[in-house]
């Protein structure tokens, strides 16, 4: 049966058709054959039989007389029979009286047929005799006849009829083979045709028609599929129609996207650079006397342009998220230092709601880890920043656990906490959602865009966290994530690129400012002065290349985006003719991202400090690089 799996169709049919009538052949011919000897060995004895009786029955006088020669005509014709070989006249002693047989026939085996001589008795009674004496009036018997008749004979008929019965065989087996190559081909023909439809369609040709006058199931079948194949047609029509449309629908969203983001990138820029000259003016303006009142009010002001920053980052940060542009950037990092510097930034808020807020670290505090310490610091401002807003009285904090995973890695397990006013039960479901609100109401107390829990919940993400949340309403709630980063061997804190000392005394070095805002130029001159530099400027790259050129000078605030000669052809240039030691070149740009910091370092520069910059910031630098 495995064998005949493997047969085509037109074979299975032709098996089908020729072994019940290749069967049916063996049984007929068998008992035809057999029927037929039958008939023809009774035949032979029958005709014997006969031949021996009708010479008995006129041998009686000869055998009385002894004229045997009377019987010599009778005799030839019964030897001139097929098979007669002998004929004998017997007496009742079985001595031979008389014999005559075929001289070419002596040697074979014979079958022989006898009956009895008799002599018929008168029918007499006792009135026709004197003699009282019995009578006997039953028939006596003078001898036998014998016919020997040749058994080739009947071997001869034998083989004709087998013979004969194997051909009429035969011609019915090719009879029967040639109905069924015709009704193999009658039903394999159609089959190809549909193999072929099917394969057609596999392939995606659905134009594909299979054409079958034939009625009953394969018929039917034929019908079918060129129904299916008109439906597939139809199908992949439609389906090419609305992939169009899909891909200019993607194309036109993919350009409203970039439109997006080169808005939002334009937008970014044009914010930063007037906050930057704010934020910074402010700053200035702090550390001049002041009155109380006017303190306050500078104070005022600061937070909120730090809060407009945050919401310019927040909007830039999440817009990246979506498009799938945020690249982390991981870099060695002391979580220790990290968090006292965090909780120290944010102390000062925390004081003013008259909060307490603390930092717990256990476990191995020292321990140096790589990862994005920028996108972690941001998780856990989105999350102080919250609990700060959302709690009236109590505590706030941050507890973090530091402890190697194995040789190669180490668990850093932060939790921010608060006694603020808690979060329904509903609302925790969908507190990661982009722009949602604790509270939605018109009157809501808390302001906020919703995007900070959203932004931090992604970016832990990102790093293979889950940021999850436990709250109790106007109990607080409890924020934590736990990261594993690879262990780094313990370093000093490095600047985006190292490099030696210039010798120079601290913070008293000549300082080229290049920006095309006069706003900001004016203020990162008045920083620097106030650090004790001395500063010069330039509205852009060509100004700056010519001062440059003149020496003298020891690092360079190159702006990037500025007419005639942006930032990063101006380095490229400098670059390109430098000749003695390297002059530090640092970008002061609007767009704080990845890819600009990427390019900023392609085009030559040594680092990036992004607008608006506070002073603390431009001091850590300058101690950096002089």
């Amino acid at each position: 049966m495995a064998v005949m799996t493997k047969w085509s169709l037109r074979w299975r049919t032709l098996i089908l058709a020729l072994v019940p009538a290749l069967i049916m052949f063996v049984v007929t011919l068998a008992y035809h054959v057999h029927v037929r000897l039958a008939d023809a060995q009774n035949e032979q004895a029958r005709s014997g039989a006969i031949m021996a009786t009708q010479l008995a029955a006129s041998a009686d006088f000869a055998v009385i007389s002894g004229n045997m020669d009377s019987l010599v005509p009778q005799i030839d014709t019964i030897l001139a029979q097929p098979g007669v070989v002998s004929v004998s006249i017997l007496d009742n002693e079985k001595q031979t009286l008389f014999n005559k047989s075929n001289k070419h026939h002596k040697g074979i085996q014979l079958h022989r047929y006898t009956a009895m001589i008799t002599q018929q008795a008168l029918a007499l009674d006792h009135s026709d005799w004197l003699v009282d004496a019995p009578i006997n009036n039953e028939p006596s018997t003078l001898g036998l006849v014998e016919v020997g008749i040749s058994s080739d004979h009947i071997v001869q008929r034998e083989h004709d009829i087998v013979l004969k019965s194997i051909l009429l065989g035969c011609l019915l087996l090719v009879v029967i083979a040639g109905i069924g190559f015709w009704m193999a081909h009658s039903l394999e023909r159609p089959l190809r045709a549909i193999i072929g439809l099917v394969g057609a369609l596999k392939n995606r040709q659905f134009t594909a028609r299979v054409s079958i006058k034939q009625d009953g199931e394969l018929g039917a079948l034929a019908y079918h599929l060129n129904l299916l194949a008109a439906m597939l047609e139809e199908s992949r029509t439609l389906q090419i129609s609305y992939t169009e449309e899909l891909i200019t629908a993607r194309g036109r969203a993919d350009k409203a996207s970039q439109a997006k983001s080169e808005f939002l990138a334009m937008m970014s820029h044009e914010l930063r650079t007037p906050l930057n000259a704010i934020s910074g003016g402010l700053q200035l303006l702090n550390g001049t006397p002041l009155s109380p009142d006017s303190k306050e009010y500078v104070n005022l002001a600061t937070m909120a342009t730090n809060d407009l920053r945050h919401l310019v980052d927040d909007v830039l940060d999440f817009s990246k998220m979506e498009e799938g542009r945020l690249i982390l950037q991981p870099r060695p990092f002391l979580p220790k230092k990290l968090l006292q510097h965090l909780t120290d930034g944010f102390r000062l808020e925390a004081e003013h709601k008259k909060l307490d807020i603390s930092l717990t670290l256990e476990g191995q505090t020292d321990l140096w880890l790589k990862g994005d310490e920028m996108r972690i610091r941001q998780i856990l401002s989105k999350l102080l920043d919250n609990a700060i807003k959302f709690t009236e009285k109590g505590r706030i904090g941050i507890r973090a656990r530091i402890s190697t995973y194995n040789d190669m890695q180490a668990q850093f397990l932060c939790e921010v906490y608060d006694s603020g006013i808690g979060i329904n039960a509903n609302a925790l479901t969908h507190i990661f959602e982009p722009f949602m609100q604790v509270d939605r109401s018109h009157s809501r107390r808390y302001g906020g865009a919703g995007l900070g829990l959203a932004i931090a919940s992604r970016l832990s993400r990102l790093m293979h966290a889950d940021l999850r949340v436990e709250s109790e309403p106007l109990v607080g709630t409890c924020f934590c994530f736990e990261l594993v980063l690879p262990i780094c061997e313990e370093c000093s804190h490095v600047a985006d690129i190292s490099q030696p000392n210039l010798h120079k005394s601290a913070f008293h070095a000549h300082v080229l400012v290049v920006d095309d805002n006069p706003a900001n130029r004016k203020v990162a001159e008045a920083m620097l002065k106030s650090a004790g530099c001395t500063v010069s400027s330039a509205n852009n790259g060509r100004e700056a290349l010519q001062l440059m050129a003149a020496g003298d000078i020891d690092l360079v605030l190159m702006d990037c985006q500025m007419p005639i000669m942006d930032g990063y052809e101006a380095t490229q240039e400098w670059r390109s003719q430098e000749r003695d030691k390297r002059l530090p070149i640092i970008a002061l740009t609007a767009n704080a991202s990845a890819d600009n910091e990427t390019a900023c370092l392609t085009a030559g520069m040594d680092g990036m400090l992004s607008k608006p910059f506070r002073k603390q910031q431009l001091e850590m630098l300058l101690s950096a690089w002089l």
